[in-house]
This record gives C-alpha cells, structure tokens and sequence, in this order.
C-alpha cells in the first residue's frame, strides 16, 4: 500500500512551487534551525544522501552539530534575511561515507509562516574551495595564537606555523598530544573531558625546547573534514609573559606594600562603604593604639564615633572626587581627640574596590614646625651673636691693643729721659688698658661657661649687707665724683647663695649705673626683705633706656642707643641675669631714656 504524505508534504504538494520541489530531479531539501534538523527533501536528495526513503532522510540524525556548525547555518540564516542566496561548500558523512557538496541555500516560507531554509545540492567530485574559506586558511597560518587539530586518541592532525614555531615536537610525523605534556595521561584525560562538555578552557604548562611555558587552551569539539571523525580544535594562548607580568604586579605590590608598612605618615585602607579595615600600616597602628588583631573592632568604634567626618569622606568618593586634604577633629580612641589632616581616595585592594585615608597628625605637625622655626631662629641668634661678638673683640681689643703698643714703645724710647714720676704714671695707664682686656677675656669666658653649664655653683651661708658694702666700696674709689647710697631693712644675717657670683651680679650692676651716670649724680642702693626673696635694687639717674629697646637689655651683647659713646661689650647684663637665675631668681628692669634706670634682683632666701 502507497505511504501516507507527511503534513508538510501535502502543504508543499497544495502549491504549483511545491509540486515542483517534489518531482525535481535535483536534489532539494528543507532545514530548520530550531533543532537543526531537516524537515523534507524530495527523492532526488534522498538519493544524494545515501538514504532509502524520504521519511529515512528527515529521520537521520545528522549531528551532532558543533558550536562552529551551528553558528555557520546562523550566518546563513542572516544571509538569507538580507535578501542574500549564498552558495558553499559543505562536507557530511553518511554510514561512514564521506559526501561532498557544493549547496546553493534560499530561503523558503511555508503557507502558515514557518521559515525554512532551502537547499539545492550538488555532489562536487572533490572539494570546493570557496573564497572565503581560502581566506579562512590563510588567517590559519597566519594567526598568532597556537592552533591544532587533535584526534581524540591524540593524534595531532593539524597545526598552524604559530603552533609548529612554539611547540617543535609538532614538526616530528606522528606528533601525538600527549607528548607535549609531562603526564601524558593527564594529556589525554583532558581530551576526554573536553568531548564529554562539548569543549572547555583550562591552563596547564607544556613541553618546549626552552623549558615549560604555561598557556591558557580553548578545545571546541568538531569534526574532521576528511573522515568526519569526532576532534578537538585547540587554541592556546601563551601564558608565561603574563605569569611574569603578575609575577612582577605581585613583586610592585609587595614593595608598595613594604613602603607602606614602613611610611611615618599613618595609612588606613577602608572598605569601600567603610565597614571594615583592610589593612593599616605601623604608624597608623601606633596612633589608635591598637593592633592588627584588635584592629577590626576598634576601627569599628571609630567609624561610628567619627560618623559625620566618615559620612563626609563617603559622599565625596562616591561622586568620584579625591578628599581633601582637609583638617578635622577625630576620636583615634575612646575620649582621645587629634586634630589629623585627612586625605581619602578610592583604589583597588586585593580585587576589591576600596578608599585610602592617609591621616597626618596637625598638632604634631605644628609642634614640629615649632622645633623647626625655633632652630632657625637659634641659628639665627648664633649668626647674630657671632657677628656681634666680631665687632665687640675687635672694637674692645683692637684699639686698647694699639694704645697699649704705642705706649709701650714711647716707654722704651724715652724712659732714660723722663722724670720718674711720668714713667710711673705712663705704665699705670697701660696696666689699666691690660685690666679692661683681661675683665673682656673674663666675661667672654663667663659667658661661655654660662651657656654650657660649667659655671662653679658653691652656695653657702654669708652676709649679704657686708658683700653690698664691699662692692660699694670698690666702686667707689674707681668713680669718687658718684656718690653710692646705700641703705637696707629687714634683712636675714645670712643668706644662701655663691657670694662670688653674687659679688659679680652686684659689681656689674653698680659698676653700669656708676658708668652711664653724670658725674656728680648719685647711684642708690636698696636692700630688703621682700617675702621670700631678699630684693636689691640699684638705682641712677644717668642716660636711661628707650623703652622699645627695653625687651632686649639683658641679650647677649645689646648695647642700648643712648650708650653708645661709653665703651662696653653687651655682656654685662646677659651674664647677670645668667648668674642671678642660676640661683633661682629674677632680675627686672625700669628705666626712662634720660631720667634714669633701676635694676632689681630678687634672690630667693
């Protein structure tokens, strides 16, 4: 009995074209994409196709199809939808015989929409090549990842020059796979699970004449073109420049790292919404007194105690701006505040997008501007000091120096002629000269002493009104046109002090008001008792001191401008008050230019 038509056989049989189609001695047949599968071909492709029936056409699996298969009839498809009737080569295999066509495709649209692709089929007596496969060919060889064709027992059956150059054990006949690995059975394991998922990548290191190099694979399952055997197309991608490459990332973050461990600035690395640490460097560890265990919750607590500063930071990195640096007040423990000087930026940390704080502590910061500005000016005192001490020892020495060269030689050339009296009254003069540079040389030592702290402090018990008058007394035969008063109330006997700096305190201090004072004009002497201290002062009524120049009477080598005219060195005062605090007093100034100065020393009993 004659077999019933299929459906879409009687749909094609219903139209003049379909009729056709059904008694065309050429070999047609209809595909649809989705399954791939052919869904009708007439007697004529039934016979190209080494098949019995029509019915045993459309029943034959054709597959499997690879990925590279399907994504071919896809391209087709667009062709077709573009209006395009592209032709190609195609190869099949059918019960183990190897068919070569050459097929002209065309769309088809049955009567209830259905699209379906129509073949025309010729059987080629050898392959044909079309243009675009022999570009395909040509990108083959020259394409610079490694590419082969392994059968799946491991034969290599085909490799591009990129392959052949990298791997030379493919240019041996008979290569196998397997080879180039040091398991070969690793080798092989790999092909199967490939053929298994239909294709995978993984990363492994392969044999080389230079050595084992690692490279990343891509296998796809398909079929061999000449027996239409089931393999493997394998890609590799040679992975070792970039193993170097994060070899080299991994050496640059470790030295970044290490530089940031040992950074004197404190480092804190955030999480990107700020609820965890990631990592915090020494000096960062040292300013919230914690550790790196401990980290974790404390850094916890001190977000949320500083949650409108960390809000701030938030915002700002989320619209892709860098924060500050901006100075704020940040609790670095429970009930500990410094003001830290900020600074936050997004980065990625260990693959995980993360913020930077680089926290530098203000107060620090400005007490080390402190010491810094404090040095600066200490060297600039000493350069002053050295200037001033120039022009002191050449002033003070050259001169007298001089008088005393030219007196001495006057002496040696006339002392045979000269009454004796005026030979006695010219060496007084020169052993005066000689008393003034030895008291410079004195109190150039003094004040050295004083600054490093070798002056001989020896306190004991004296009477401090008979060493007054013992000073008033000196001074007195070296000025007589000065009259020195001196008057004292309530004064212990005895005091505890060095009488022998105390002697120099009071000789500098009576011996400048004799000094700047008029002849004739009185000099004051007080002494009494004032609480705890014993209080001297010393008054004149001679040139006085300007009162903008006041602050600095008692600093190493000032002169003040009325005294100019009176030889000096600017030592005398520095050196008293130096010698008065060294035994826990102070010594104070009032004085009016051109009326007069009083200078008090309180001396602690």
């Amino acid at each position: 009995m004659p077999e019933e038509p299929s459906p879409l056989e009687q749909q094609l049989k219903a139209g003049p074209a379909g009729q056709i189609l059904v008694h065309l001695a050429t070999p047609v047949w209809l595909v649809d994409l989705d399954p791939v599968r052919v869904v009708w071909g007439n007697r004529a492709a039934a016979e190209l196709l080494r098949q019995p029936s029509v019915e045993a056409l459309c029943d034959y699996d054709f597959g499997p199809f690879e990925a590279g298969d399907v994504a071919r009839l896809h391209h087709l498809r667009r062709q077709l939808d573009l209006g395009e009737t592209p032709t190609e080569s195609w190869v099949t295999h059918v019960h183990g015989a190897r068919i070569a066509l050459q097929c002209h495709f065309a769309p088809y649209r049955l009567a209830d929409g259905t699209l379906l692709i129509l073949v025309e089929a010729h059987e080629s007596a050898g392959p044909v090549i079309l243009l675009e496969d022999l570009r395909s060919i040509e990108s083959f060889r020259h394409s610079s990842p490694l590419t082969l064709m392994v059968s799946m027992d491991g034969d290599v059956a085909l490799a591009n020059p990129a392959a052949i150059e990298a791997l030379p054990m493919l240019r041996r006949s008979g290569a196998r796979w397997q080879d180039l690995f040091e398991d070969a059975e690793a080798g092989l394991g790999l092909l199967e699970e490939a053929a298994a998922h239909g294709g995978m990548r993984s990363e492994f290191s392969l044999h080389t004449d230079n050595g084992d190099y690692w490279y990343m694979a891509d296998l796809r399952l398909a079929r061999d073109p000449s027996d239409g055997e089931h393999c493997l197309v394998v890609t590799l991608s040679d992975l070792s420049e970039r193993q170097q490459l994060e070899q080299r990332v991994r050496e640059s973050e470790s030295s970044i790292r290490q530089a940031m461990e040992l950074a004197p600035v404190p480092l804190l690395i955030l999480s990107s919404f700020g609820k965890s640490p990631l990592y915090a460097n020494a000096a960062a560890l040292r300013l919230f007194a914690t550790d790196a265990r401990q980290l974790p919750d404390d850094s916890r607590k001190l977000i949320q105690l500083n949650g409108a500063v960390m809000r701030d930071i938030f915002d700002t990195l989320r619209n892709g701006q860098t924060y500050g640096p901006r100075d704020a007040r940040l609790f670095v423990a429970e009930g500990r505040q410094l003001t830290l000087r900020i600074t936050a930026q997004t980065l990625t940390y260990d693959g995980e997008l993360a913020m930077i704080l680089s926290l530098v502590d203000v107060d620090e910061l400005r007490q080390a501007e402190a010491r810094l500005n404090g040095a600066l000016e200490r060297e600039r005192d000493l350069n002053r000091l050295q200037k001033q001490l120039v022009s002191v020892v050449s002033h003070e020495l050259r001169t007298p120096l001089a008088v005393m060269d030219s007196s001495v030689q006057r002496v040696l050339r006339h002392h045979q002629d000269w009454p004796a009296d005026e030979t006695s009254e010219r060496l007084r003069q020169l052993r005066q000269k000689i008393e003034r540079l030895s008291t410079l040389a004195e109190r150039l030592l003094d004040s050295a002493r004083l600054d490093e702290g070798k002056v001989a402090f020896q306190p004991q018990p004296f009477n401090l009104v008979q060493l007054i008058d013992k000073v008033i007394e000196q001074q007195a035969e070296l000025a007589p046109l000065n009259q020195i008063q001196f008057s004292f109330d309530g004064l212990p006997a005895e005091i505890n002090a060095d009488p022998q700096l105390i002697e120099q305190v009071l000789t500098n201090l009576v011996g400048n008001a004799v000094k700047y004072s008029p002849g004739g004009t009185p000099v004051c002497v007080q002494a009494h008792r004032g609480g705890d201290y014993a209080v001297i002062e010393v008054s004149d009524r001679g040139l006085g001191i300007p009162l903008h120049e006041q602050p600095q009477v008692f600093e190493r080598f000032f002169r003040a401008s009325t005294t100019l005219d009176i030889r000096g060195t600017g030592l005398g005062l520095y050196i008293t008050r130096q010698l008065v605090e060294l035994h826990g007093g102070r010594i104070e100034l009032h004085s009016e230019a051109g009326v007069g100065t009083t200078m008090t020393v309180y001396l602690p009993l």
